[in-house]
């Protein structure tokens, strides 16, 4: 990480990142892959409102579009992607052992078609901010490159990226404070990453993936309610995303390890809240069992 600028209370800086895992990202044609900049920055808001927000909405509003800016404010900060290498692809993903890509990357085909996606390569973001948002937008792009990722599937270990010159933040630094309405670091957050490293990306993406499909199979055979962990758009609208994030992290050597990061929040529905956390509980110890342990 560096400076490039300073000019009063402006910074400029830049990161090179590299594409660990494919990235499916797309515009208006959702069969083609395109790499632009609001969905970086959208992911970006999102991790700050997990580590920066509440449950006073106006206030947590408020903050974000000071930082982020919002259509009534115009904001400081700005990104760019200035250079990029990437490859694209059209391949079918290996399906692996019980094939566990297709089943963490369901929905990257249209029909029979396979959506054109970002296997690999290389770009450099160049973001621009006040000094005095600093720690909380490094911090906010630091979990999204070391815990999250970019595009679709991105809770599934997809998008992930690596970056030399960003420190990772520190977990232990932000599970902190009590449950939120919506996705967030809390008290109650957990991470799994007693993973063993791997020599490819395709072998420590399996190891989480297992991990996590055992966990909902566990709940099937308990017969408690899957799609209370995780359930996709229905009619009644009541679609909510599961509260695990996998992960595949590269490592300084070369290597490549998993992780999956926990974390809850308050259901939404009041009447099924301590089935979810029930749900929940049984996941993690079924993940612990699996490692050993969590932080």
């Amino acid at each position: 990480m560096f400076n490039i600028a300073r000019f009063k209370d402006i910074e400029k800086r830049e990161y090179e990142c590299e594409i660990v895992t494919p990235l499916f990202l797309s515009g208006a044609d959702p069969k083609k892959a395109e790499l632009r900049v609001p969905p970086i920055k959208a992911a970006m808001r999102f991790w700050w409102r997990a580590l920066y927000g509440s449950d006073d909405i106006e206030d947590m509003a408020k903050r974000e579009s000071e930082i982020f800016g919002s259509t009534e404010q115009k904001s400081i900060l700005k990104i760019q992607v200035i250079d990029k290498a990437l490859n694209l692809s059209q391949a079918e993903l290996d399906k692996g052992k019980f094939n566990i890509y297709e089943y963490l990357g369901y929905g990257y085909r249209v029909g029979r078609d396979i959506k054109t996606y970002f296997a690999d390569g290389r770009l450099k973001i160049q973001i621009t901010f006040k000094k005095a948002d600093r720690d909380q937008i490094i911090n906010a792009l630091g979990f999204l490159i070391y815990y999250g990722g970019l595009g679709s599937k991105s809770r599934n270990g997809f998008g992930c990226l690596h970056c030399e010159n960003l420190q990772s933040p520190l977990f232990n630094h932000f599970n902190k404070g009590s449950l939120k309405t919506f996705t967030a670091l809390s008290s109650q957050a957990l991470l799994f990453d007693g993973f063993s490293e791997k020599s490819t990306w395709k072998e420590a993406l399996a190891e989480v993936g297992d991990a996590y499909k055992n966990g909902r199979f566990e709940l099937k055979n308990s017969r408690m309610d899957r799609s209370l962990i995780a359930k996709p758009f229905a009619r009644d609208h009541s679609r909510h995303a599961k509260p695990y994030f996998l992960h595949v992290r590269k490592t300084n050597m070369n290597k490549y390890k998993g992780q999956i990061l926990y974390l809850p929040y308050e259901y939404h529905e009041e009447r099924k809240r301590q089935d979810y956390f029930r749900a929940c509980q049984r996941m993690n110890k079924s993940l612990e069992q699996h490692l050993g342990g969590a932080k």
